[in-house]
């Protein structure tokens, strides 16, 4: 197999269909012109991303007959060069929604991958079984049905084959969450004092441990799904949502509110902050889940959840 530049439609033997454009709660879209328009900054702001991606890798050991394998939520190639670093003589592609990232991944980095690939994880452009390792990192809390990327997942790799995927858990972002419900609250109240606050959210809702449990059981993948804390300060809160902001992680919630916020909201939320502070600075919490997931060998049927192992509980 081989391809005919680093930016490429298509491949032989490895893509098969097209980018699904099939519709959700998620504007896919939006995602795509949300972290296209943040390829050049996202590097620079990826702290949590580069360490959640580090923390990934070490949940394995590399087999020596992994050939091909595939990124899928690349990016800007960063966690791919590091993949090409561990595996130098793998088929190695990179796919990802937005454009703007694939463009930036081929430019900076051309010779980490055989091809940098628009792709939907939801609706993966891959022959069934053609994969013998699929890494995701942090981008599946971005789906409107993360089960369809567990099947597609399942679908692709070969029997005996590798997921290793990481994402957001519910109570990521909790302190910026929380004030912009007190925000919204304030608001309304002076509006009408019986109303509660809005249920606009301004924080994406996050599938917790014990659904994606049920979810990779479901996709006939087994293994083990385990959850890590990583509170990050910073000198303001305004640098909090620049960073948001810089990686293109915008609330792209089918609920989110369509107006602008307003200055009024905008202070209040910040005024309310003010109570995490502490002498680190402003936290912002993010919980992190990290699933290391394989295919059986032979054709099973699913039984239960008890084929995997669930550390650290949460609430979903």
């Amino acid at each position: 197999m081989s391809c005919p530049s680093p930016r490429i439609d298509a491949c032989p033997d490895v893509l098969t269909v097209p980018l699904s454009q099939s519709p959700g709660a998620i504007d896919k879209r939006q995602i795509a012109h949300s972290f296209s328009a943040a390829a050049t900054t996202y590097d620079a702001f990826a702290a949590l991303q580069r360490d959640a991606g580090r923390q990934l890798l070490a949940t394995f050991q590399p087999m020596s007959d992994t050939a091909v394998i595939a990124d899928v939520g690349c990016g800007t190639g960063w966690l791919t060069e590091h993949i090409r670093q561990l595996f130098p003589g793998a088929f190695l592609l990179g796919l990802d929604l937005a454009p703007g990232m694939l463009d930036y991944a081929a430019l900076r980095r051309p010779h980490v991958a055989e091809g940098w690939i628009e792709a939907d994880m939801e609706s993966l452009p891959l022959a069934d079984g053609c994969c013998d390792l699929l890494i995701s990192n942090l981008a599946m809390q971005w789906l409107d049905q993360p089960l369809a990327w567990l099947v597609e997942a399942q679908r692709v790799l070969r029997p005996g084959g590798q997921l290793l995927c990481s994402t957001l858990l519910p109570g990521t972002l909790i302190e910026l969450e929380e004030c912009w419900q007190v925000a919204d609250g304030l608001r309304y109240q002076s509006m009408d004092p019986n109303r509660a606050h809005s249920p606009t959210a301004h924080v994406n809702a996050f599938v917790g441990q014990s659904s994606l449990v049920e979810m990779a059981e479901l996709a006939q993948l087994k293994g083990r799904i385990t959850g890590y804390q990583d509170v990050r300060y910073y000198a303001t809160v305004k640098a909090i949502m620049a960073e948001l902001k810089g990686i293109g992680a915008h609330n792209l919630n089918g609920n989110r509110s369509p107006r602008m916020t307003g200055k009024g909201r905008l202070r209040a939320m910040l005024n309310h902050y003010e109570s995490y502070r502490t002498q680190q600075g402003y936290p912002a919490t993010y919980e992190v889940g990290l699933l290391t997931l394989s295919k059986a060998s032979e054709p099973t049927v699913a039984t239960g959840v008890n084929g995997l192992r669930r550390e650290r509980n949460d609430a979903d």
